[in-house]
């Protein structure tokens, strides 16, 4: 209900222990998605990760440096194999803005596709986990 009427700073700021609930509800499997990427964004609106730690250190939205936020929020959503009118209803938008942001997602990414552009991301993310393990 809450993404439904986009709220986010209204719902981090009910009570102090919101982050931590939220926290735990991102940790939690997810039967569905969107809601996993809801509580995931009032983390990162908190200032946290999925983990307690700050979105960018824990590779958040912004994990690919050279897209934006909303680029970062839509691929995130594409990885999950969800269509454009879908990730449209997500993020409030049309489904000719995900398009458009779909189309500049696969330049800077240099792909051609939605399976590439998914592949790209598990990659890149594969890649930081290892360069922080080392």
């Amino acid at each position: 209900m809450g993404h439904g009427a986009s709220l986010l700073r209204s719902l981090l700021d009910a009570t102090t222990s919101a982050p931590e609930t939220f926290a735990a509800l991102a940790q939690a499997p997810q039967h569905e998605p969107v809601l996993a990427f809801y509580a995931k964004r009032l983390l990162a609106a908190a200032g946290t990760g999925a983990s307690g730690v700050s979105a960018h250190a824990a590779g958040g939205p912004s994990s690919v440096p050279m897209l934006s936020e909303r680029e970062s929020e839509i691929l995130s959503l594409l990885a999950q194999a969800m269509s454009n009118k879908k990730i449209a209803s997500v993020l409030n938008l049309s489904p000719e803005t995900v398009k458009w942001h779909l189309k500049n997602i696969y330049a800077k990414l240099g792909v051609n596709g939605r399976g590439k552009a998914a592949a790209r991301l598990r990659d890149l993310a594969a890649g930081e986990l290892v360069a922080r393990a080392a």
